[in-house]
């Protein structure tokens, strides 16, 4: 993540699978390791939840609230905002 007015990188973050952004930008959803989902705050630059998958995530998708809904191969799972145990799990 870049600031291309001031010409200075404001976040790196490693990714293993697909990101998502939330609508309104704030938050971001990253596959960050096999098995690994990372919430980040863009605004405070930092890690704001960790969850763990069943595999590699193929799917992801986050809304402005947190609540987070990622798949992969034979599985689906969904987590309420806050939450680091799914609240819905396939």
């Amino acid at each position: 993540l870049e600031n291309e007015a001031a010409d200075a990188e404001l976040l790196t973050m490693a990714s293993r699978g697909p990101s998502r952004l939330s609508p309104s930008g704030r938050l971001a959803a990253v596959s960050a390791a096999p098995g690994v989902i990372e919430l980040f705050d863009l605004e405070h630059r930092a890690v704001v939840r960790s969850v763990v998958t069943p595999g590699d995530v193929t799917l992801l998708d986050i809304d402005d609230a947190g609540a987070i809904a990622a798949s992969g191969l034979d599985w689906a799972h969904a987590w309420a905002p806050g939450a680091t145990q799914p609240t819905v799990a396939y």
